[in-house]
């Protein structure tokens, strides 16, 4: 059964532009975009990464590497869980949902191509709770007979 997810649940938690510095005494050249990693507490995210300056034919933004959280609150060590290559203006569906870990603890990390000079960052997490996502037809029946959804479920175990 495909995910069905509300367009009202999202938010978002992060939007930053980075831009390259040029090397001293050279101001044609530029240092490679550092990356950008930040946590997230929601395993299912959007992306999108944007280059006004890009030209016409570039196609790769960057790459996104998601991790976990593991281990002791004293030392945590890092998971790498998936790992994503981004087109340019292109968002992308960034799902780590098969890896159920107990706490919702994630980082997001992003690296850019060395060609990029500068490079905007949107991302956007899923804040309502997974469990709660019903298939529509079952929120319009809720809502049409106004009965809580264990007795809806009750009845059609019955039958």
């Amino acid at each position: 059964m495909p995910l069905k997810l509300s367009p009202v649940n999202w938010q978002m938690v992060r939007e930053r532009t980075i831009r390259a510095k040029a090397f001293p005494g050279s101001p044609k050249r530029y240092q490679p975009l550092e990356p950008l990693a930040f946590r997230v507490d929601s395993p299912l995210c959007i992306a999108l990464l944007s280059n006004s300056q890009a030209k016409y034919n570039w196609w790769l933004a960057g790459r996104c590497q998601a991790y976990a959280y593991s281990g002791a609150f004293v030392s945590r060590q890092l998971l790498g869980l998936e790992q994503w290559t981004i087109g340019l203006d292109r968002a992308i569906f960034l799902d780590f949902r098969k890896y159920t870990l107990n706490q919702n603890q994630y980082a997001l990390e992003f690296t850019f191509p060395h060609w990029h000079t500068q490079m905007n960052i949107k991302v956007w997490k899923y804040t309502s709770p997974l469990s709660s996502v019903l298939s529509p037809e079952i929120e319009i029946l809720r809502d049409a007979i106004n009965v809580p959804l264990e007795r809806i479920e009750s009845k059609i175990d019955a039958l």
